[in-house]
């Protein structure tokens, strides 16, 4: 059964429309509660509904990141608006720490070049997902960038290099994985860049050839989504952390082609839910994060240090430092939280998101953090001081278009606009009059 989250009325009382979680919109006589049509074109659940004030439109806007704008009368599709959705949910930098790749709801990976660091600036966006991307590596050498989501693929994008050998800021799609039956939440790249381990919803492991983009074995062993995976330091062994509370540890050579036997050296429970793991370069053999708890692994897999986020809050991502010492957390509130590793203190409190953030890394060299957030906000942070260096934000579509004055657009039209970028004005001080503006660039139709 349909759950219905969003209802609303006609101006004139005689219809009503509901959206649901199927993505359908159905409209209804209010007189006789005859069901008068169902609207096909959301993929995903429809959140928001608003008629025009002459009745004839109705404007639905859904989690896919579009609004339709629907003829209330014959129920045709009369126009799609493709908005640049705003939550950030995946990031990566680059083994030299030049480029940041974020992912997210729009469906596109955006490359970011840092080498400036008073201007960081987007260099390109790479559009080949048609879902939600929920994970971004990059290989150990920084050649590749492997990025999955909702779509259940895995693109391998190659950093296209000059004729002097030095990389560009510009990826190419190389090769697409196909073999997951749900959305993916995670990818890795073995130390020797030879090994892809991908895993999500579908609760197995997948290990890939990079070379070849053949399926080499699956893992079996978690009962629930997978969200994290983590190569240890020396490549011997893969641990996969997911939400049946479980870390899982694969001895990689166990594997063997010929034998129907599952690699698992261990598993152990924390109790709750595990988000991430990590294994450091340095320091902890394996970081991992459940709940508000983040706890600290020897060798052996004995906890040896154990602290809590603030107020118990809940930990979404984290980051450990090169050498160790040092690791990041993103709550469920809009705070990042610096801890010392040795004795589990909490060092600094970075405030400055208004949201709460997804996804945190650190550059190479410790000195920056990047931070990203469900507004679509990436912060970079001055590690040492914890002060917010530069705030980066992608433009939406119709960022700047000011359509004070324009007429010949319903409510819902100019409420998609503005939710898309563009900007209206107060009246004009002197005549209380509002300003009007000639548009231009958009064609023969708003």
């Amino acid at each position: 059964l349909p759950i219905f989250y969003s209802v609303v009325f006609s101006p004139d009382g005689r219809l009503l429309a509901s959206g649901s979680n199927s993505g359908n919109v159905r409209l209804w006589d209010v007189d006789t509660g005859e069901l008068l049509t169902v609207l096909h074109q959301h993929q995903q659940l429809v959140w928001l509904l608003a008629f025009s004030p002459d009745n004839r439109i109705l404007a639905t806007g859904s989690s896919d990141q579009t609004i339709c704008l629907w003829d209330s009368t014959s129920g045709q599709l009369q126009r799609t608006l493709q908005g640049q959705p705003t939550e950030i949910s995946a990031l990566a930098i680059h083994p030299t720490g030049r480029w940041l790749a974020s992912g997210g709801a729009d469906r596109r990976v955006h490359l970011w070049d840092l080498s400036d660091a008073q201007q960081p600036r987007p260099q390109q966006s790479l559009t080949d997902h048609t879902g939600w991307i929920r994970a971004l590596a990059f290989e150990p050498q920084g050649h590749l960038l492997a990025s999955a989501g909702y779509d259940r693929m895995i693109h391998l994008w190659e950093m296209i290099v000059t004729p002097d050998s030095v990389p560009a800021n510009k990826m190419r799609l190389v090769r697409t994985l196909h073999g997951h039956d749900a959305p993916i939440e995670a990818v890795a790249f073995h130390p020797d860049a030879k090994l892809l381990a991908s895993a999500g919803w579908d609760k197995a492991i997948h290990l890939w050839d990079v070379e070849t983009g053949v399926l080499l074995h699956i893992l079996r062993g978690h009962e629930r989504v997978v969200w994290s995976l983590a190569f240890s330091r020396d490549g011997r062994y893969l641990f996969s952390a997911g939400s049946d509370e479980t870390v899982c540890q694969w001895e990689l050579a166990a594997l063997n082609a010929y034998e129907c036997y599952e690699p698992m050296r261990r598993s152990f429970k924390l109790g709750k839910e595990v988000i991430t793991v990590h294994c450091p370069a340095r320091g902890p053999f394996l970081v991992a994060n459940a709940a508000h708890f983040i706890y600290l692994f020897d060798h052996e897999l004995q906890v040896v240090q154990r602290f809590h986020s603030p107020s118990k809050s809940w930990v979404w991502d984290m980051a450990v430092s090169a050498d160790g010492s040092l690791v990041a957390t993103t709550t469920n509130t809009p705070k990042l939280h610096l801890w010392e590793m040795q004795h589990g203190t909490l060092r600094q409190t970075l405030d400055g998101h208004s949201v709460e953030p997804l996804a945190v890394v650190l550059t190479p060299d410790d000195i920056t953090l990047c931070s990203a957030s469900v507004d679509g906000e990436i912060r970079l942070w001055d590690v040492a001081t914890g002060a917010c260096r530069r705030t980066l934000r992608l433009e939406k579509p119709y960022a700047g278009m000011n359509i004070t004055g324009v007429t010949g657009i319903t409510d819902a039209q100019r409420t998609a606009l503005k939710a898309l970028g563009a900007v209206e004005d107060d009246v004009e001080a002197d005549s209380g009059v509002p300003r009007t503006h000639q548009l231009r660039g958009n064609g023969d139709e708003l």
